[in-house]
């Protein structure tokens, strides 16, 4: 197997994934509670049809942002264990460290590109 990351360089990548990770769950918070509030608005909600099916689509797009951010939260969490584990930087399919580029643009990415392309190909 390839050379494993340095520990300066598992740092600033166990750091992009924490700051990705906070802005993100952050950013959930914000979703959760804008759902509720719709939630309640709708409820509660005297208005004719047309506002009630505008506030059922935010919130089916408010949820659907949820699900994204949350599958993005668990990629990220895999990644950061995948560091504590030494596995941290190759690819999953070939087992060839991932480019550096690739890591700091998408660094909970489990492929390399060569792979990444091979696997959308199907």
């Amino acid at each position: 197997m390839a050379k494993k990351l340095t520990k300066k360089e598992t740092k600033v990548y166990r750091d992009l994934l924490l700051d990705r990770r906070n802005r993100l769950t952050g950013s959930m918070d914000s979703i959760g509670g804008s759902v509720s509030s719709q939630s309640g608005e709708r409820d509660s909600a005297s208005g004719d049809e047309a506002d009630l099916g505008s506030m059922s689509v935010a919130q089916e797009f408010a949820l659907s942002m949820l699900q994204n951010e949350s599958g993005a939260v668990q990629k990220i969490d895999a990644a950061l264990r995948r560091i504590d584990d030494g596995e941290f930087g190759f690819c999953d399919d070939c087992e060839e460290p991932i480019a550096k580029p690739r890591l700091e643009a998408i660094p909970w990415t489990t492929l390399c590109i060569d792979c990444q392309r091979e696997a959308e190909s199907h």
